[in-house]
């Protein structure tokens, strides 16, 4: 039909038609349209009474710090989670307490939450009935990154490197100390793991201020052999951090670096590392990190935006979804293979799955801290 033939038809007729051709426009997700609607928010049964601050995830179960304790949910199907118990951190073991959980690790049955002086331990084996292990332990009176891994505790604090023993929970035991502000003065984020290749335990730092063996150049990046945990050593490295809040993650045989861009290392040789790929958005910063079976989310520092990227392709990282209007701690948000779980402090934890750039939504859920549910 030209448009001669346009011209020639009833007014009605020709409204008519063009309304059918839109209908099927928009069912089939074509051009011009715009992104689809988002799909409504699952009703839950599910409140908080206050702030939620952060979140650790693992297996089929989140654990929420909000500022009045620690909320286990049931996220078997992560869109209809499921509250089981809670454990009221205030009360504590006198005179310490720890009335808002910012921190968060889970390993096993073992959960460490931390306010950024105090670290306490919590048995999570009973889900319905979480257990405080040990007495709080103050360390700092600054917020600091730790990391779990096989029941010791790596702690950076300003000038200070630790490692505690948890293997009995009931009973931190410092096992390492090192005092070195040259070396220790402002670090940002840190990671660990078991090497998959040589077998050996690793600890990875970085800072906006942090100097290494051969300097002080600014941002820079710190690595520690921790296999022998009475003598760590320090392996330097030629990375140089320059964005303002750097942040590390690593998975298998690659380092994830915020650097205000998306960085990725190879690390098979970790005496030696090796670009990878690296990824930059415009007009935006990257702010905290994390990773999971090739899955990447990242905040935005101003923009109250979260990224998503498929890092299958450690060379190409593809991006997937872009989240807007997100108001949680940009570094505080934990992921699994199939969603982004994020604490927006008193509008409560926000959880995205199954997230695709538009037309197609993520399907999503929010749990509210008080009875009223926020929409976009």
């Amino acid at each position: 039909m030209n448009r001669t033939h346009l011209r020639l038809l009833p007014p009605l007729l020709l409204a008519a038609l063009v309304a059918l051709l839109l209908a099927g426009l928009a069912a089939a997700g074509g051009p011009g349209v715009g992104p689809a609607a988002a799909p409504p928010i699952p009703e839950t049964n599910i409140t908080f009474d206050s702030d939620v601050l952060s979140v650790a995830v693992q297996g089929n179960y989140a654990y929420v710090g909000l500022e009045s304790g620690v909320v286990i949910l049931d996220i078997t199907n992560p869109l209809q989670p499921v509250r089981r118990g809670f454990l009221d951190t205030s009360v504590g073991f006198p005179p310490y307490a720890i009335t808002s959980p910012r921190y968060l690790q889970i390993e096993g049955d073992l959960l460490v939450i931390s306010n950024g002086s105090l670290i306490a331990t919590v048995d999570v084996s009973d889900s319905d009935h979480p257990t405080l292990l040990s007495p709080y332990q103050q360390y700092t009176t600054y917020a600091v990154p730790f990391k779990l891994l096989n029941r010791y505790l790596y702690i950076v604090e300003t000038g200070k490197f630790h490692i505690f023993d948890l293997h009995d929970p009931t009973q931190i035991q410092e096992i390492y100390k090192l005092d070195d502000e040259r070396l220790f003065a402002d670090i940002d984020s840190m990671d660990a793991e078991t090497h998959p290749l040589d077998g050996r335990t690793y600890v990875y730092m970085v800072g906006y201020s942090l100097c290494s063996p051969a300097g002080c150049p600014g941002g820079n990046f710190l690595m520690m052999d921790v296999t022998n945990l009475t003598n760590p050593q320090i392996l330097p490295q030629a990375i140089s951090i320059m964005g303002v809040s750097p942040a590390i993650r690593v998975e298998q045989t690659y380092a994830y670096i915020i650097d205000s861009d998306l960085t990725i290392y190879d690390i098979s040789d970790p005496s030696s590392f090796q670009l990878a790929g690296n990824y930059y958005e415009d007009n935006a910063i990257f702010v905290g990190l994390e990773v999971s079976n090739n899955k990447l989310a990242t905040g935005d520092q101003y923009g109250s935006v979260l990224y998503q990227f498929d890092t299958t392709d450690k060379v190409h990282p593809k991006k997937i979804a872009v989240h807007r209007n997100v108001n949680g701690y940009p570094d505080a948000f934990s992921v699994n293979s199939d969603c982004v779980f994020i604490p927006e402090k008193e509008r409560g934890l926000h959880i995205l799955c199954e997230a695709q750039l538009p037309p197609h939504p993520p399907v999503q859920v929010w749990l509210p801290m008080v009875q009223a549910r926020f929409e976009r």
